[in-house]
């Protein structure tokens, strides 16, 4: 895949991730890991005071643990792994480290009838994808303790290990996440998101008019369902495919591409959504769009309509230009 080369060139931030931190930092954790163990050991056999003589050490222990469960947790309810799976589109991302043609091991198993080796095949990638997702996530914690995990990292993980090794996509997710596009979401900055937000109706009512007041008569906000779709990169909702388009477009045009891809799946549900009541529409919002073609969702994209101000609007945010009225911009009329 030419992304394992193209998208680290792209992602060159201020964040320098240098050669084998990944490594470093993973076994780093592992430390903690097994430092947790025992203060878990110890605390079995002193009772309490050794967490009130080292709460500090406690807690921060405490929350390692909790932050692998969240990973863990959140890589068991991935259906993206199925479908990554049978398209057989995650032999780049296991390949490293795990011995065999496209990261499948070699051995006996080679000699099974060809059903049982095709299941035993494609369980064996589903493991060593979700192994290799856990492994950047597990290294991204201990390099960025101030960001730590967050939900829906897991997605941003995946589109990457299916495109490149371990240690290329751990250095890309760094510097993903060190950019201010994801700076307003992981810090919940209120007046940034807000901004987003505005911005995004604006779009939405320029672009889809009908649409846009069945949703305001339904008292359907974006809030109910644009943080997921903007902090994943829309990767949770779309196929591997669609969302790697969705990246290049990111990586390429800046963050009104993601706004841009918002409004094409709304345009191309628009025909189910107006049938839809309330509580449909939002099953459908929050819903997987697998069944969008990454061919369709670019044409819809392009078809999108950015008025100047809006895109100059976007522009400023996005380069820390002061804005006349930033806690309230005035976008156009309603």
């Amino acid at each position: 895949s030419l992304r394992k080369h193209v998208w680290p060139l792209a992602l060159d931030c201020d964040l320098k991730a240098g050669k084998g931190d990944f490594v470093r930092y993973l076994h780093a954790q592992d430390r903690d890991d097994a430092n947790e163990g025992k203060h878990a050991g110890a605390g079995a056999v002193f009772g309490s005071s050794l967490e009130s003589d080292d709460s500090d050490l406690g807690q921060l222990l405490s929350f390692g643990a909790a932050r692998r469960r969240s990973i863990h947790d959140d890589l068991s309810r991935m259906s993206e792994l199925e479908a990554l799976v049978q398209t057989g589109s995650s032999a780049s991302a296991v390949t490293p480290g795990f011995g065999g043609v496209g990261g499948i091991p070699a051995g006996p198993s080679l000699f099974r009838p060809a059903a049982t080796t095709a299941a035993a095949f494609a369980k064996d990638r589903k493991k060593n994808t979700k192994n290799a997702i856990e492994s950047v996530l597990v290294a991204f914690c201990a390099a960025r303790p101030d960001v730590s995990y967050v939900q829906g990292m897991s997605y941003l993980a995946l589109v990457l290990v299916s495109h490149m090794d371990r240690e290329r996509a751990f250095h890309c997710l760094c510097n993903l996440l060190d950019c201010d596009y994801f700076h307003a979401y992981l810090d919940m900055d209120v007046q940034q998101v807000r901004l987003r937000f505005q911005i995004f109706d604006e779009l939405f009512r320029h672009n889809l008019r009908t649409l846009h007041s069945r949703f305001e008569a339904m008292g359907l906000l974006p809030d109910c369902y644009l943080m997921e779709w903007m902090m994943c990169l829309h990767s949770k909702q779309l196929h591997i495919k669609a969302a790697s388009r969705v990246w290049d477009g990111y990586l390429i045009h800046g963050e009104m591409y993601v706004f841009r891809v918002s409004i094409a799946i709304l345009s191309l549900l628009q025909p189910v959504l107006l049938k839809k009541p309330l509580n449909a529409c939002m099953k459908i919002l929050r819903s997987k769009f697998h069944t969008i073609q990454e061919g369709a969702l670019v044409d819809s994209a392009r078809l999108v309509r950015i008025p100047a101000t809006i895109a100059n609007f976007v522009a400023a945010v996005a380069s820390h230009i002061p804005t006349s009225a930033p806690a309230s911009p005035d976008l156009g009329p309603k």
